[in-house]
């Protein structure tokens, strides 16, 4: 089997570091290429990666969530496990002030639990948008004075270029040690989905029976068959699409200009739970 390209996508420098490293236990599975971009920057190294033929993005936080938003490919969000989050904490009970986590949900969530359970006072706030963060931290100090902000990379810098002691919120080994294993996974099952399907079509290409497969919206999804050859029409078949999906099946009996065609219309459901209708020509 040949390698998986995967490109990962460091939001800051020491991730980047660490993506080298645990990318070089799975030499033998993977060619690993690691570039730093933060958010947008994420975006354009992935649009590129699509088109230089790689399988996977591994990436962090909201350059993962944006990268997934324009391309097509897979893309594995590195997590901030318990340990990140106790890692930060811990380091954060050393300041004797006021302190804050600021971020996106996939962050502050899972800080919620970890600083419940380890009953710190570091308040927690939850943005929508980076454009969130500057008039968040300028409303905070103006109510009390805040020793450390702790948050992704975004957040830090904003936290930073205000004067503000920021902490950046980093994963572990163990984050990213487990999304190269995702990425493994993902990739595994691409292959046996791919696979099995063109093991099928193969079936379907060389059947000794004329099939035609409609969505329940009449759109044709598949043929191996030219209608003009069988003397009918797409819409011969069209118009029984609505009462086989009622029903579930229905022969008919075509007339047509060199005598009659059988057809058997029959409704397939698949995993998603969505339906279509296959039409069987013999």
């Amino acid at each position: 089997m040949s390698k998986i390209k995967v490109l990962a996508i460091a939001p800051y420098e020491g991730l980047k570091e660490l993506l080298v490293k645990i990318g070089n236990r799975y030499i033998d599975l993977m060619e690993v290429d690691v570039y730093v971009g933060d958010l947008r920057e994420g975006v354009l190294l992935a649009q590129n990666a699509v088109k230089q033929g790689y399988d996977i993005i591994i990436s962090r936080g909201g350059t993962a969530e944006m990268i997934s938003e324009y391309i097509s490919i897979p893309v594995v969000n590195i997590e901030v496990s318990g340990y990140d989050y106790l890692r930060a904490i811990t380091i954060a009970q050393n300041f004797d002030g006021n302190k804050a986590i600021i971020g996106f949900s996939y962050i502050t969530e899972n800080a919620k639990s970890v600083n419940e359970l380890m009953k710190t006072d570091i308040q927690i706030y939850t943005i929508q948008s980076q454009d969130e963060i500057a008039p968040l931290l300028r409303k905070l100090t103006a109510e009390s004075e805040y020793e450390l902000i702790i948050g992704d990379v975004v957040t830090e810098r904003v936290a930073s270029g205000m004067g503000l002691n920021g902490m950046l919120l980093t994963s572990g080994e163990e984050s990213v040690n487990t999304a190269f294993q995702t990425a493994l996974k993902i990739c595994s099952d691409i292959n046996i989905y791919r696979r099995n399907s063109d093991l099928c079509w193969q079936i379907l290409e060389s059947s000794v029976f004329n099939v035609a497969v409609f969505s329940t919206e009449k759109e044709l999804l598949y043929k191996n068959f030219d209608f003009p050859q069988m003397n009918i029409h797409d819409y011969d078949l069209i118009k029984y699409i609505e009462n086989i999906q009622f029903s579930g099946s229905q022969d008919i009996v075509l007339e047509t200009k060199k005598g009659h065609q059988h057809v058997s219309g029959r409704r397939v459901s698949v995993n998603s739970g969505s339906s279509a209708v296959a039409f069987y020509l013999t």
